[in-house]
């Protein structure tokens, strides 16, 4: 099913002005314009409750959990501080140069038991990718 392009900013004022000032319905503006009913309330509704026809542009990067240039906690071993999420990408290293069979369960849960430090297979697993690891798959 093929995606459609996005409505311009124009077009969705055109929309709205014709709903609004033109006092016409969905269906007439529709037929007059080409553009599914659906598609219409939509506009009309996010103009309704924000007062704009453009959708709020989502942040989909977060900080990476597994990173030692975005960490704010550290811990002193020894005489010297030591950043926290360094310690644990070195520690996850280390398990795996020991155990390079590990499964990414595996590797989490050895990282919770030794640094009490909860995260999911997948910050584990993108952790160690940013660090050159590749996947490889086990044959039997």
């Amino acid at each position: 099913m093929p995606r459609y392009k996005a409505l311009s900013e124009d077009l969705r004022w055109v929309l709205i002005h014709m709903y609004h000032k033109r006092n016409l319905t969905v269906q007439d503006i529709e037929r007059q314009t080409s553009v599914k009913a659906r598609t219409i309330q939509k506009i009309l509704k996010l103009f309704h409750d924000t007062g704009k026809v453009l959708p709020v542009k989502r942040h989909s990067s977060q900080p990476f959990k597994l990173n030692q240039n975005n960490v704010d906690v550290s811990f002193k071993c020894s005489t010297c501080i030591i950043t926290l999420i360094f310690f644990i990408v070195k520690y996850v290293e280390a398990c795996i140069s020991h155990s390079p069979d590990a499964y990414l369960d595996e590797l989490r849960t050895q990282l919770e038991e030794a640094c009490g430090v909860k995260v999911h297979e997948s910050t584990v697993w993108r952790a160690l990718k940013r660090r050159g690891f590749t996947l490889k798959k086990v044959s039997i």
